[in-house]
């Protein structure tokens, strides 16, 4: 009798798993339905558009966007040109890696702590604001960044138990996809090599525990020198402003999605998984790593960004996804701790559990509202010129105003992806970084040039001619209509 209820424990447990994974997948795909594409996405759809081939695709990354990793683009590039023009379609790609990395942090969960962590951690993946919207459904190396950091932590965690060479080589692709998804990548698995060295170097551990690093960080050394030979982009050049004291725990809720109620838990878990391994003196444990790699990287970039850089600074929110697989799992493991303290009262159990469920609730909620009330900039403009019928006319032109390099992509990348393949138009656009239309505009007056739709800021370009009057259409933002004066 007793077996038969395990049993059914297990299989009740395995519904539940495979039902959060499921709802998971279902929020992430109603999100990529309800997508619109802004300026950092389109900059990334410029990047792999048009006719540009793989090797033209490394030669940016080598130069102008030499502060980000290929690998991204390099995956999106196939799944751009093969796949229809939609959004929902370009983001099974980041949708694939999130529900990845989520997979693996269950499994990591369940491993390591149990079964109430297996669920707690796809719990705060699918409640998560982060992890749904600024990771799941959107179209940046984020989501190859935590999946590279969720598989990297649970194939070494199967290395460090067994090392076969097939864990080992398991390892070493997820190292190696973390090492090429970005820069803040890098730098998580500069603290997983770290930690395998301390291991090494205490004899805890064979130095076969480092071939997977050395492997992945082999492959990755030439192309950052390459980098480095190749661009006049540095750290110094950043446009991020130095960051506040309060931007610390600023950074923490954010990337456990704006939820006070979840942050205010990470808190106590990180409290209660400290003092755990300190009682039990298992330094140089899981739990170890994962208390520390969320301080060391959030106090080292703080203290970079305020203090050491003499320009802008590396601290922007976002960099730190490659922590958040680690501070799902702490949080996670605290509340196996906390389930199993309440084994033998278990009507205890109701109360964490209901406090967990709230949080769940609220984050669920902010994510949706999130997602339905995003700004629709790209679209507007690329439909209002749709209807107006009369772009591929000879004496109508589109111009295309940009800021810098990026920018300069993201414009490319717009009327590439919304125009000309969502939208059917066979039109050139002539995109310009020089704010002083009047020259351009007079040369066009000059060839009989009847419309001009202008995209850009409407206080970044500068006009004073008289060959053509200027009017904002309604309700559509960086659209500038410049019709010829009678």
């Amino acid at each position: 009798m007793y077996q038969l209820d395990e049993k059914k424990k297990n299989m009740l447990f395995l519904a539940c798993f495979c039902g959060l994974l499921c709802w998971l997948w279902g929020m992430l795909l109603y999100g990529c339905s309800e997508k619109e594409f802004w300026y950092d996405e389109m900059a990334m759809v410029g990047f792999v558009c048009g006719k540009r081939t793989i090797p033209e695709l490394l030669r940016i990354y080598l130069t102008s966007e030499a502060s980000n990793l290929p690998l991204y683009a390099l995956l999106l590039w196939p799944v751009y040109h093969f796949l229809p023009a939609q959004e929902f379609c370009l983001l099974q790609l980041s949708v694939l890696l999130t529900m990845g990395a989520a997979l693996f942090l269950g499994l990591f969960a369940w491993k390591r702590y149990g079964k109430a962590a297996a669920l707690a951690v796809l719990a705060l993946c699918l409640c998560s604001t982060t992890v749904r919207n600024r990771i799941g459904t959107e179209l940046r190396a984020y989501s190859l960044m935590f999946y590279g950091a969720a598989s990297s932590m649970y194939c070494l965690l199967l290395f460090h138990e067994k090392e076969s060479r097939k864990r080992g080589a398991a390892a070493f692709v997820s190292l190696l996809l973390l090492v090429f998804s970005h820069y803040f990548g890098v730098l998580f698995f500069a603290l997983l090599g770290a930690g395998a060295l301390l291991m090494v170097l205490l004899g805890k551990k064979d130095r076969k525990y480092l071939v997977p690093f050395f492997g992945a960080g082999g492959i990755f050394l030439p192309w950052f020198i390459a980098t480095r030979l190749s661009t006049d982009v540095s750290a110094a050049d950043f446009w991020i402003p130095k960051p506040e004291f309060m931007a610390l725990p600023g950074t923490v809720a954010y990337l456990l999605g704006g939820n006070v109620i979840l942050t205010g838990i990470f808190g106590l878990a990180y409290l209660l998984l400290f003092f755990m391994t300190a009682k039990k003196k298992r330094w140089l444990s899981v739990e170890s790593f994962l208390l520390a790699a969320p301080a060391l990287v959030l106090s080292g970039i703080f203290i970079y960004s305020r203090y050491i850089s003499k320009g802008g600074g590396l601290y922007e929110n976002r960099y730190f996804i490659s922590i958040l697989p680690g501070m799902l799992l702490l949080i996670a493991g605290a509340a196996q701790e906390c389930w199993d303290l309440c084994a033998k009262k278990k009507w205890l159990r109701i109360l964490p559990l209901l406090f967990f469920l709230t949080a769940c609730y609220k984050g669920n909620q902010k994510a949706g509202w999130e997602m339905n009330s995003q700004a629709r900039d790209a679209s507007d403009s690329s439909d209002h010129i749709i209807e107006q019928g009369d772009a591929e006319q000879p004496d109508v032109r589109i111009v295309a105003l940009s800021y810098d390099t990026i920018g300069d992509y993201c414009a490319r990348g717009w009327a590439d992806f919304y125009l000309c393949r969502q939208g059917g138009l066979d039109v050139e656009v002539l995109f310009t970084k020089d704010p002083g239309l009047d020259g351009c505009f007079e040369e066009y007056a000059r060839q009989g040039v009847q419309k001009i739709y202008l995209m850009a800021d409407d206080d970044f370009f500068d006009y004073d001619g008289t060959d053509y009057i200027m009017e904002v259409p309604e309700n559509v933002r960086r659209l500038i209509l410049f019709e010829r004066a009678q």
